[in-house]
């Protein structure tokens, strides 16, 4: 049978280990967090490396499309030009 001072003794007993158990949970968690923290920022930086690899001649190669396009409308204008010259139009028609 237990006595009062041994219920109370192991009581103090528990309530110390639950504290120790809870601290030492608390620095697990935030090692764990930590880390965690760090291979996110590296797995971040690795796919933001990638896809500006992947999107740097992607935009080089639009600029180029895009000024050929322009090219190509100029060209296309000044031909509309020349050919309404050449063929007036009829008001009859």
């Amino acid at each position: 049978m237990l006595t009062e001072d041994d219920k109370r003794w192991m009581s103090d007993l528990l309530e110390g280990l639950e504290v120790r158990l809870e601290a030492r949970m608390d620095q697990k968690l935030e090692s764990l967090e930590a880390r965690m923290d760090q291979k996110l920022e590296h797995l971040e930086t690795k796919l933001l490396t990638a896809f500006h690899n992947w999107a740097s001649p992607m935009e080089a190669r639009l600029r180029s499309h895009s000024a050929l396009l322009r090219a190509l409308d100029l060209d296309i204008e000044q031909l509309d030009e020349r050919l309404k010259k050449l063929e007036p139009r009829n008001p009859a028609s």
